[in-house]
């Protein structure tokens, strides 16, 4: 099967990729977006529900991954596993998808974990989260991973909760463009800047079955986006010493905000971050990049009455990859290109 990513779509019918940075944030129950979910089909085709149906299969996974790891149980990682499997399902267009939904409910409903169907559920708002998702990014970073694995099978890890979505549609990506069947993708919260999490949070038996699925497949380890490269470096060290010592593990994101800021003449500025503390760094990284997309988008909110094409060549530092270093200034500052 042909996989069309609801991300593709995304980008396609809205005139602007920030309509799902709005999106992002949620405050509900896992019983909600399993309704929401499930319903999604019915309501409208997949174009007109993509972002419904790109945002909810990772809150889902996000609620059990939680739930595990305040109530640690075989049980419980058991429903993870098909959490995560639903997901797949729903951004591949799966017709099993609905009847797995169905059916890990009624699982979860029978399970000792049925509480967490009414638990509460928060997402948080993060526009550098939702700018690592663009499907030009996910599109790169697939085509250089095959390049690096030279097609292989490979053993996806997605670090949570930024990087479940975005990983999924890499993945799946990959998948398709090595015509790969014999992959496998799993997910591992690791935190650090906003659950404070000191390790990838991995029960025993979780680490043991990543190692049987390691077999034969190439370990890759990928998180949305990197700002001082704490996370990123943290879970290499962690993967590469406690889950697959032996593998060759590949390391992955789709988002260097460092890189991009650098490339937009934000060189001094980061330079005086060197001094910081590597909290602080990370911090003083996102803040500065978060300020460059919020001024950018209303910069083109601004602008409306701009044809689209226009527009949408402005708005292509949202889109561009993180691996290409030509991205455009603002007005000519402060790289001196103009757009308009």
């Amino acid at each position: 099967m042909t996989y069309h990513s609801l991300f593709d779509i995304i980008a396609d019918e809205y005139s602007t990729f920030r309509v799902g940075s709005d999106r992002l944030s949620y405050n509900g129950t896992l019983d909600a977006v399993l309704d929401e979910t499930e319903d999604a089909p019915s309501i409208g085709d997949r174009r007109t529900r993509a972002l419904q149906l790109a945002l909810h299969p990772p809150r889902i996974i996000r609620a059990f991954i939680d739930y595990k790891i305040q109530h640690p149980s075989s049980e419980v990682e058991a429903l993870l596993r098909d959490a995560v499997q639903l997901g797949l399902d729903v951004y591949k267009d799966d017709n099993v998808a609905l009847e797995k939904l169905k059916e890990l409910r009624r699982r979860t409903i029978r399970s000792n974990a049925r509480k967490v169907l009414q638990r509460t559920l928060k997402q948080p708002y993060d526009p550098i989260t939702w700018n690592a998702t663009h499907h030009s990014k996910s599109k790169k970073t697939a085509e250089n991973l095959a390049l690096r694995t030279n097609g292989e099978n490979v053993l996806f890890v997605a670090l949570a909760h930024g990087g479940v979505a975005t990983g999924m549609d890499t993945y799946l990506r990959y998948c398709n463009d090595v015509d790969s069947d014999g992959s496998s993708f799993y997910v591992a919260r690791f935190s650090t800047h906003k659950l404070w999490d000191l390790t990838p949070r991995l029960t025993p038996a979780e680490i043991t079955y990543l190692q049987e699925q390691a077999n034969g497949r190439r370990p890759v380890i990928f998180d949305e986006d990197i700002a001082s490269g704490k996370t990123l470096n943290e879970a290499e060290q962690f993967f590469t010493g406690s889950v697959f010592p032996f593998g060759n593990v590949v390391i992955l994101t789709n988002l260097d905000a460092k890189a991009e800021l650098m490339s937009l003449g934000f060189g001094k500025n980061l330079m005086n971050f060197d001094s910081y503390s590597l909290e602080d760094k990370h911090k003083s990284i996102s803040k500065l990049y978060r300020e460059q997309i919020t001024s950018k988008i209303k910069l083109v909110e601004d602008n409306s009455h701009i044809p689209n094409k226009k527009l949408n060549k402005f708005y292509s530092f949202l889109s561009k990859s993180s691996g290409d270093r030509e991205l455009c200034g603002v007005g000519g500052k402060p790289n001196g290109k103009r757009l308009f």
